[in-house]
This record gives C-alpha cells, sequence and structure tokens, in this order.
C-alpha cells in the first residue's frame, strides 16, 4: 500500500512544479544554458536577434536520427538567417 502513495506524491510533485510560460511574439525566450558535446557553454543570449531553431534530441532516439540529414540542409540553405541547435 505504501508504493502506490509513494508515486502519488512524486506524480503530484511533478505536476505542480510544471508551471507553464506563455510569451508573447517578439518577447526574448526565458534564459537557457547549456553545453556541447565538446563541453563548452552555449547560451541563447549569445545569439539574441537571430532566428533559432532549438532542436533536443537523442543518440538512441531513431526519429531524431532520421531528421539530422534534413536540419544539415537546412542549416546549410540558411546559415546566416537562422542558427541551428540540436
Amino acid at each position: 500500500m505504501r508504493m502506490p502513495k509513494v508515486i502519488i506524491m512524486l506524480l503530484l510533485t511533478l505536476l505542480v512544479g510544471c508551471k507553464e510560460e506563455k510569451l508573447a511574439r517578439g518577447e526574448p525566450a526565458p534564459a537557457l544554458a547549456a553545453f556541447d558535446l565538446q563541453d563548452n557553454a552555449a547560451s541563447l543570449e549569445r545569439w539574441r536577434g537571430k532566428a533559432i531553431y532549438l532542436n533536443f534530441w537523442s543518440a538512441g532516439c531513431g526519429g531524431c536520427l532520421a531528421e539530422m540529414d534534413t536540419l544539415q540542409a537546412l542549416s546549410q540553405r540558411w546559415p546566416d538567417r537562422w542558427w541551428w541547435w540540436g
């Protein structure tokens, strides 16, 4: 009986902690910092004023790997208008 209570409490904690934030068009994105594959810090602030395609993926995700060629082609087609971060 104890395990279902723990699971319910965990789910409630996760749901309450997920706050939806809506931005108006043209409003700056919230701060976001991450690390690339070479462990270099990168943040959205660096590309302020540019359109950014932000893509979260995993090497274990088949769909993610399938879209890589398309995203690579798009990044080469519009290198100055967009910044591609995935």
